[in-house]
């Protein structure tokens, strides 16, 4: 029963390879918490043991007819599942406990991950503003140099062109540090697998 399990799981894993990183990112991290992995060990075990039926053989004969060679000459077979209502509702229990672990680390696992996706926004952004202030700057040296502006407005624009420069080279510092630390916090042993599937997600 153990092996199955884990060969489903398997399966199931390796299904995701064809769908969104993000789908394969989860069901990693699932795969890698060890909080998950213990209640999905506690759901099988108990599932395992309520699995069991027994199978009994009641007959009976009738005295003219009956046929010692043959034994009873009519009987009917009943099968009576040998778990309790108590295994039962520790059952559902179980899957219960398991669908709330699951859930959780999905959502702070979300929520790390449009934290991230924030990070790179504004990482964007700074790299456009750079941009736009590079060729502005560009644009008012050309008009120093013909004798339309003053020089002196040129440090405001040179400032705000090293300051967004400068805030696009530290947002991929910030990116690059957020997406390692997430893929360490969830990834468990292949956390290097997950933070691809991170940078995937995230640029």
């Amino acid at each position: 029963m153990k092996a199955l399990f884990s060969f489903c799981v398997f399966c199931a894993f390796c299904t995701l390879a064809g769908a969104a990183p993000i789908d394969e990112a989860l069901a990693l991290a699932f795969e890698q918490s060890a909080v998950v992995q213990d209640a999905r060990r506690e759901l099988e075990e108990i599932s395992k043991q309520s699995n069991f039926k027994g199978r009994v053989y009641l007959g009976y004969a009738l005295a003219e007819t009956y046929d010692a060679a043959e034994g009873a000459n009519a009987g009917v077979y009943f099968e009576i599942p040998l778990f309790s209502r108590k295994r039962q509702l520790e059952a559902a229990r179980a899957r219960l406990a398991l669908s709330r672990t699951e859930e959780q680390l999905k959502k702070a696992f979300l929520g790390d991950v449009e934290k991230m996706r924030e990070l790179e926004a504004a990482r964007m952004e700074a790299v456009e503003m750079a941009g736009f202030y590079k060729d502005r700057l560009a644009y008012f040296e050309q008009a120093v140099k013909e004798g339309r502006v003053e020089s002196d407005s040129l440090w405001e624009d040179a400032r705000l062109a090293k300051k967004a420069e400068y805030d696009a080279k530290q947002g991929i510092v910030k990116v690059d540090a957020a997406i390692e630390e997430a893929a360490r916090r969830y990834g468990g042993y292949e956390w290097k697998i997950l933070q691809d599937l991170l940078a995937e997600i995230v640029k």
